[in-house]
């Protein structure tokens, strides 16, 4: 678990200070659009901030669907991140597809796929209670 731990931990201080880096320039006026496409008067394509605002969406409905049927219960962010990034990949696969950008930016999604796969084995619990009563 040494060698996982050490992916997932490079992975999420990547896509960190690539969020804070983003976030920066669009205060300065410069969009920066994944992967490191910097543009100051082009706009970020169609379907890419689409699939980030629905992404968003989603997500909003899910953690509050879950609120509702599950309750208050405690979430670890490296949780939150993975429904995330799985929403994210499942809505830019779609979004993709139907504005025929898939063959061209497949490699943002297989990005985002792989950080679904890493982040899912990286949320698992460490310990599983496989014995025990409730």
């Amino acid at each position: 678990m040494g060698l996982l731990r050490i992916v997932s931990t490079v992975l999420l201080l990547f896509l960190a200070v690539y969020s804070v880096l983003a976030a920066l320039g669009a205060f300065a006026g410069i969009t920066i659009y994944f992967p490191f496409h910097v543009s100051t008067a082009e706009s970020i394509p169609y379907h890419r901030w689409q699939s980030v605002r629905v992404a968003v969406l989603l997500a909003f409905a899910y953690f509050t669907l879950l609120h509702i049927f599950r309750g208050t219960k405690a979430l670890y962010p490296i949780k939150f991140l993975e429904i995330f990034i799985k929403i994210l990949t499942i809505t830019g696969i779609i979004l993709f597809y139907r504005t025929n950008m898939l063959a061209t930016d497949y490699g943002i999604i297989l990005f985002f796929v792989a950080c679904s796969a890493i982040l899912h084995v990286s949320a698992r619990p460490r310990l599983r209670k496989y014995f025990s009563r409730k």
